[in-house]
């Protein structure tokens, strides 16, 4: 692997069908994303009470995908779109998201790796109603995502909710895209999330990988966490296109395919909305994708392949005392760290979904993916504020200790 070389970039021999794939990628992951099986006791028990036994439950490490400051889902659509702005001969990137965005932070991270300069238009919701107070909050923020947008160098931007309320994303992200043009520069620009016609060929790739790695039997569902929906709409669209290949018994070779569910039963993401976009937002945000692509999407298209569900609880990034003892005690029982804005919650809606409906994970249908699309560095820096009373319940019940050095005996203390 020729890490951040470019390369031709091959599209799913099921993807025959779709118009203007990517031509190139750059290499940042390090290589396929581990995929191991995962049993956190709230699905064990979630199981147990609904009488799901054979529920097989798998985890696909997007966290792990391209080392520590750059990991997460967004790296997967980072490859192809960053490859197209050196095919376009960008010398600077703008994107946008909120104060603490994930794709912001992979977005400035990688965009230094090769070279580029990175712009971040960000959101910020400060404790004052001036536009002072946002950039004066971002200026002295040293933790979560910004904190290592700001190591990178990153030009930022702060601008209140108030305005990207009246205004929007795109219209702030195009402004200083044409600032930068004025000044000669050559800038790039990546929507919201990365969730692009572009940046949805890194999910369609994903889904060819999980065929791979399962040797074409594929899970019967895909649980996944949902904001502007590009991962989402490569998973969804992937899982059609690849369904109906398999139909037409047209994919030969390693990873052919072999959807072994019941007659009449399709693989399906489950996709759990955690930002500002509603379930309906992100169901028309994945149509419109597709169309892009060229294909047509119906309403029974997204009701076989997609479904969506509300895990918003608090809100975006609100942080939910429930939510990071769930993040807490899955650290303690699996060694997996989960974040308290997006998978968190997802995981949450997957054991509220197996208690409410057993019959959903019937025998034929229980084999289960947990896609974990990162983002537990949006905690550094904020853990006392995030999880000081999840930490605190966890000692309380003997699973986080603290103990003095003194007590294991001699060569311990310091008059030894």
């Amino acid at each position: 692997m020729n890490f951040l070389g470019r390369e031709p970039y091959m599209p799913p021999a099921w993807c025959d069908t779709l118009r203007d794939p990517p031509t190139t990628r750059v290499h940042l992951r390090t290589g396929p994303s581990p995929v191991h099986a995962w049993r956190p006791a709230c699905i064990a028990r979630a199981a147990a009470s609904a009488g799901v036994p054979c529920l097989e439950l798998w985890i696909v490490r997007d966290d792990m995908n391209a080392g520590v400051e750059l990991s997460g889902n967004k790296v997967r659509q980072l490859e192809l779109l960053l490859a197209d702005a050196i095919e376009k001969g960008a010398d600077c990137i703008v994107t946008t998201g909120a104060v603490n965005s994930n794709h912001c932070r992979a977005t400035a991270i990688a965009s230094r790796l090769l070279g580029l300069e990175p712009h971040l238009v960000l959101r910020v919701e400060p404790a004052g109603d001036s536009f002072q107070d946002a950039a004066t909050q971002v200026e002295r923020c040293y933790a979560g995502n910004l904190f290592f947008s700001h190591l990178a160098g990153a030009v930022v931007y702060a601008g209140h909710a108030k305005a990207f309320a009246a205004h929007g994303f795109d219209k702030p992200v195009q402004a200083c895209a044409e600032n930068l043009r004025t000044s000669g520069r050559r800038p790039y620009v990546i929507p919201k999330g990365g969730s692009t016609r572009v940046g949805v060929w890194g999910y369609l790739s994903a889904v060819d990988e999980l065929l791979v790695h399962f040797a074409g039997r594929m899970p019967h569902h895909i649980f996944v966490a949902a904001d502007t929906a590009g991962t989402t709409a490569g998973l969804f669209l992937g899982l059609k296109l690849m369904s109906e290949a398999a139909e037409r018994e047209d994919v030969q070779g390693e990873g052919a395919i072999c959807m072994d569910s019941p007659r009449g039963t399709r693989a399906i993401v489950h996709a759990v909305t955690v930002g500002a976009n509603s379930p309906a937002a992100v169901r028309a945000r994945c149509a419109q994708l597709a169309a892009e692509l060229g294909v047509s999407i119906d309403a029974a298209d997204l009701d076989t392949y997609l479904r969506c569900h509300d895990g918003g609880r608090e809100g975006y990034a609100r942080h939910d005392p429930v939510v990071a003892a769930t993040v807490a005690a899955v650290a303690v029982e699996t060694g997996v760290m989960l974040d308290t804005t997006y998978t968190a919650k997802a995981l949450m809606v997957l054991t509220e979904l197996i208690a409410s409906e057993p019959d959903t994970f019937a025998p034929g249908r229980s084999r289960v993916v947990f896609w974990h699309s990162g983002g537990v560095l949006g905690a550094c820096g904020q853990g006392e504020q995030i999880f000081g009373d999840a930490v605190g319940e966890l000692a309380r019940g003997g699973r986080a200790r603290v103990l003095p050095l003194e007590q294991l005996g001699p060569g311990c203390t310091a008059t030894d």
